[in-house]
């Protein structure tokens, strides 16, 4: 009789391994956590995100990948680049929650690649031990990923990782950036710190008056930069629009890196990004035209990831300033390597670039 008892056990444990879903890698979640009979195929994402269960529950369902691609293509964030962006960073959180850090090689880099920083700040929240053993690890698996856009990516994802390790000590995430072992690494990192100090709930910096705060905190000028490369999100959020910010990145230290920040927020959730971003950049001051237009730029470029349609060459083709078009353009196909490792589809979107920047777009390239 016991042992047809433990026959009977040892069935059923063999039939739910293949009947009940796997057990969530992290976080407080058990599989009774991915069942749900709800088709997340055609729910709202922005309904659905505003709850970790039913994010984890689609996730389950639809995978990372198409989790994504439908994050990018919800009607709701047709103009609305920071509010995909936060999404996707939910998605990556709850991705890493159910797959730990095989999520990161899953995630697209489509909203600002905002899955892959999600990613990395479900790592900082879950992981235990040392920081140093931390950026480790972190180090290794952001070495993996195919390209060089990705690879920064994720260092940036890294520096939110790290302040959230840190419970919001900035200067001890700092620190662990640091630890990285080239400049490149170390200044992404950073961007990643005070981007999540100005998002992250454990940052009240948001609500005081001196708006250069924290910034005016350092005297590194990597560290100067990086936070201004993020800070004028916060002259816009006091000035309601990045024209009366202007004066704000006059008064910065980095002023080419604010107005950088300020000509990509300039185009952003507008239906013209184009227009709006040469606009706005004929009004800086002429020694940071560059510096603007080619924030724009990269503002296409980041919140599509990687994207063979051509809106990044759609971009650079509907300025209208000779000047700002060739920036555009000589930076496109600077960028192109980084994005993609195969040369056919480099040459293939030279292809898009008009005459004569298609020629030294694939000559460059070749």
């Amino acid at each position: 009789m016991l042992r047809a008892v433990f026959l009977m056990i040892g069935v059923l444990m063999i039939v739910g391994a293949f009947i009940l879903p796997p057990q969530p890698a992290y976080g407080p979640y058990t599989w009774a956590d991915l069942i749900s009979f709800s088709d997340y195929r055609s729910q709202s994402v922005p309904e659905i995100v505003v709850d970790n269960k039913e994010t984890l529950r689609m996730l389950y369902q639809l995978g990372i990948k198409e989790t994504m691609r439908k994050v990018a293509q919800d009607p709701a964030y047709e103009r609305d680049d920071s509010a995909c962006h936060g999404a996707a960073h939910v998605v990556g959180r709850m991705a890493f929650n159910l797959m730990g850090v095989d999520a990161l090689a899953a995630c697209t880099t489509q909203c600002f690649s905002g899955c892959i920083h999600g990613a990395l700040q479900g790592m900082g929240v879950r992981s235990s031990g040392s920081i140093d053993a931390l950026v480790d690890d972190i180090r290794v698996l952001c070495s993996e990923l195919p390209t060089v856009f990705e690879r920064s990516e994720c260092i940036h994802g890294a520096g939110h990782g790290l302040l959230l390790f840190a419970n919001y000590e900035r200067d001890d995430a700092l620190a662990a950036c640091r630890l990285l072992r080239t400049r490149e690494d170390i200044n992404d990192c950073y961007t990643g710190v005070f981007m999540e100090n100005l998002i992250g709930d454990g940052s009240e910096e948001r609500f005081t008056d001196d708006l250069h705060y924290p910034c005016n905190e350092y005297k590194d000028p990597a560290v100067v930069e990086a936070c201004y490369r993020l800070q004028p999100s916060r002259f816009i959020e006091a000035h309601g629009n990045v024209t009366e910010a202007r004066a704000e990145c006059m008064r910065a230290p980095a002023q080419a890196a604010c107005f950088m920040r300020l000509g990509q927020l300039s185009g952003a959730d507008t239906e013209n990004p184009p227009a709006a971003t040469e606009a706005f950049c004929a009004t800086v001051p002429l020694q940071f035209y560059d510096d603007c237009i080619l924030g724009g730029f990269r503002q296409v470029i980041r919140v599509n990831g990687i994207d063979t349609t051509g809106t990044a060459a759609g971009f650079c083709r509907a300025l209208t300033n000779p000047e700002g078009k060739r920036l555009c353009y000589e930076q496109y196909a600077e960028e192109l390597p980084d994005l993609f490792n195969d040369r056919e589809t480099q040459h293939s979107l030279c292809a898009l670039f008009e005459a004569p920047y298609d020629v030294s777009c694939l000559a460059q390239n070749d």
